[in-house]
């Protein structure tokens, strides 16, 4: 076990502005951690080589990570290397290839997906897949071979005009940005489903996207080298991710950075 007085600073190596930083500092400070925000590579090693005591959160949008994260893993100055790797902004509006995995969803009669853990194991099996394949997100299809969900989002495709997502008994978590898709979806007046689907539908969908909390909702335009739709992100997915924006900043729950830290317990 890591001593935890071992574990009572962590750097945050973000880019400027990081709003998901905020989150994060916060919550870290009001358990009575210390956090240090940097803004570049140098920075972060310079605190690194300072102390070997560090949790290191690095978010893969920031110049440099590449290099920094390297140094992480030969063991340099970290005693954990968690990743943060939010999709960039210019992503939404080109959308992201994706593809399947060879690595199957472990059945519910094994390990209910819906119970929300710590066991990422099969997930981040999965995702090296993603690496080798040279895409940011792998499609898992469960021992049937039905769709389940990617490493870290739940999936959706239009088909005319209609949106679909597997049923969560094929293997996918409730993601509470799925459950609000499908909300915002309804009130659009889209005729929604949650129903059993093949890689072969992805491949004919008119759109596909991705939802979860840091991917809110990302346009997918390729699976596995073929196109989807026209190629592009599409006009229904464009409105949820717009719909999913102003639904976040006008209902989520505000945090107070400005509150004292609370006494850890």
């Amino acid at each position: 076990a890591i001593e935890s007085a071992k574990l009572s600073s962590i750097i945050l190596a973000v880019p400027e502005d990081d709003a998901f930083a905020r989150v994060i500092e916060f919550h870290f400070s009001r358990v009575g951690w210390t956090v240090h925000v940097v803004n570049d590579q140098a920075s972060a090693e310079q605190l690194l080589a300072k102390s070997g005591a560090y949790l290191t959160i690095v978010d893969c949008a920031l110049e440099g990570s590449e290099d920094l994260i390297a140094a992480l893993k030969a063991g340099k100055g970290s005693s954990m290397v968690p990743l943060i790797a939010l999709y960039p902004e210019e992503l939404y509006e080109k959308g992201i290839p994706i593809a399947t995995s060879a690595i199957r969803r472990i059945p519910s009669e094994c390990l209910d997906p819906r119970i929300t853990s710590l066991n990422y194991l099969n997930n981040i099996l999965a995702k090296i897949d993603a690496k080798k394949a040279g895409v940011p997100e792998a499609l898992m299809l469960n021992t049937r071979g039905f769709v389940a969900e990617c490493t870290a989002d739940n999936i959706f495709i239009v088909k005319n005009g209609s949106l679909k997502t597997p049923q969560l008994l094929h293997g996918a978590l409730g993601g509470i940005t799925r459950a609000a898709v499908l909300e915002l979806a309804k009130g659009a007046g889209m005729i929604t489903s949650e129903e059993r689907l093949a890689v072969h539908d992805l491949y004919n969908a008119d759109e596909c996207f991705l939802t979860g909390t840091g991917a809110e909702v990302i346009p997918v335009i390729d699976i596995d080298g073929r196109k989807v739709g026209d190629g592009k992100p599409g006009p229904k997915t464009k409105m949820l991710l717009a719909m999913y924006r102003e639904l976040r900043t006008r209902d989520g729950a505000k945090v107070n950075y400005d509150t004292e830290p609370a006494t850890a317990r």
